[in-house]
C-alpha cells in the first residue's frame, strides 16, 4: 500500500489514536494538564471547554501548574481575559468545579508519568 501524504495518512489517525491513551501521573513533567487523559473519561479541555479557550497557553505540562509546598498543593492559572475584566460568575463556577476535581488528585512525584493504552469493551487492543 502506498500513501502520497504519508504524514498526513498518519497525522489523520492519531487523534483516534490518543482516545485509547489514558495517563497515569508521576512527576507530572511529561503529561499536559489539559490535552491528556489523567482524570476521568474525558480531557480538562472537553470537559471545561470554556475555561480552555480563556487559557493563555494551553500545551501546559501538569507540573507547570502544579506547586506543592509543605504538603499543601496549590494551582495556578492564567486566563486570556485581557484588561478590562475577571471571571464572570459562570467561569468562577467552573474554576470551583475543575479545583475540587483536582483535590482528588494525588502525583506520585518519587515516579515517572506514564501511558497506558486502555482496552476496549472485550479486553482486546484496538483502534477500531
Amino acid at each position: 500500500m502506498s500513501y502520497k501524504r504519508p504524514w498526513k495518512f498518519i497525522s489523520s489517525y492519531l487523534e483516534n489514536f490518543q482516545k485509547h491513551i489514558r495517563c497515569k501521573v508521576g512527576s507530572s513533567l511529561k503529561i499536559r494538564f489539559w490535552e491528556d487523559l489523567w482524570v476521568g473519561d474525558y480531557t480538562f479541555a472537553d470537559r471545561f471547554p470554556l475555561l480552555y479557550h480563556l487559557l493563555d497557553s494551553k500545551n501546559t505540562s501538569i507540573a507547570a501548574l502544579r506547586t506543592s509546598e509543605n504538603y499543601i498543593i496549590s494551582w495556578s492559572f492564567s486566563w486570556n481575559l485581557g484588561s478590562f475584566r475577571n471571571l464572570n460568575e459562570r467561569e468562577t463556577e467552573r474554576v470551583s468545579s475543575l479545583i475540587s476535581i483536582l483535590d482528588l488528585v494525588r502525583c506520585r512525584e518519587e515516579e515517572n508519568d506514564t501511558r497506558i493504552w486502555q482496552l476496549d469493551r472485550f479486553g482486546q487492543f484496538s483502534c477500531k
